[in-house]
């Protein structure tokens, strides 16, 4: 899997992050077998520090895009 972080926005004591995670699917995920497609999840992660620690993280996740992209969910078409 390959991490990348597209932007990264500074705001005093609160940072921003946005990643994008690449892979393929070759272990198990909430109990699913393996499909062995590749997938690009991406992420936004937010942080709050306080005296140099992290004292607040909220992570927030494309689950559903994922499932679409290894063929465990079907997406309507728009």
């Amino acid at each position: 899997m390959r991490i990348r972080t597209s932007q990264l926005v500074i705001d005093g004591s609160h940072v921003a992050q946005l990643v994008s995670f690449e892979g393929t699917d070759l272990g198990r995920l909430l109990g699913l077998d393996p499909t062995g497609r590749s997938f690009r999840l991406s992420a936004a992660l937010v942080f709050e520090f306080n005296e140099r620690q992290i004292v607040r993280e909220r992570r927030i996740y494309d689950f559903t895009g994922l499932l679409v992209q290894i063929g465990v969910m079907k997406a309507k078409p728009i």
